[in-house]
């Protein structure tokens, strides 16, 4: 391979780094200057934007979320209830995962209530999401899941770490 050929072929990435390096560098020591530069050496105007510039973004949000929560409706639904309505949908795949990972599954409520299922066993999750891992992602990928897992077992944060599980179950694929 020529000098030629190796220079055509080189990394297009590499090239538009060493380009954009002097702006960058420019832009660093700018950003130092204004941090650091004596009182009074910079105008005021340049270190703070002035108020009649500034766009009151804060009050034009809470207006329309007044709006939305206050008046906005679908038809015959307002957004509070189309909200509360998608919200009463989600929990039921929720509890699931949560009985499924945390509780186990339950017969009553309160202090009367009965298990009737143990969630899944610590030990089935890491071997679960090693094969997961191992199958998507290869052997290092599933040291490294099992590894994270059994940190979390060993700490004590299994429980914690079940619920946050749970709620990604159900957030991801909606």
């Amino acid at each position: 391979m020529t000098m030629v050929t190796a220079a055509a072929t080189a990394s297009p990435t590499r090239s538009r780094l060493r380009a954009g390096l002097p702006f960058w560098l420019a832009a660093l020591a700018l950003s130092f200057f204004f941090a650091y530069a004596p009182r009074g050496l910079v105008p005021r105007w340049a270190l703070r934007l002035p108020r009649n510039l500034e766009i009151p973004l804060d009050r034009y949000l809470s207006q329309w979320m007044d709006w939305l929560v206050t008046q906005a409706s679908f038809g015959p639904f307002t957004f509070k209830d189309t909200t509360r309505g998608f919200a009463w949908l989600m929990e039921w795949p929720l509890a699931f995962a949560k009985n499924l990972l945390v509780t186990g599954f339950m017969l009553g409520q309160g202090s009367a209530a009965q298990q009737l299922t143990a969630p899944v066993s610590w030990a089935a999750v890491i071997l679960f999401a090693g094969l997961l891992a191992a199958r998507f992602g290869g052997a290092r990928l599933a040291v490294l899941v099992v590894g994270c897992f059994v940190y979390l077992a060993l700490f004590g944060q299994w429980p914690s770490a079940m619920v946050t599980l749970s709620s990604i179950l159900i957030a991801v694929p909606f």
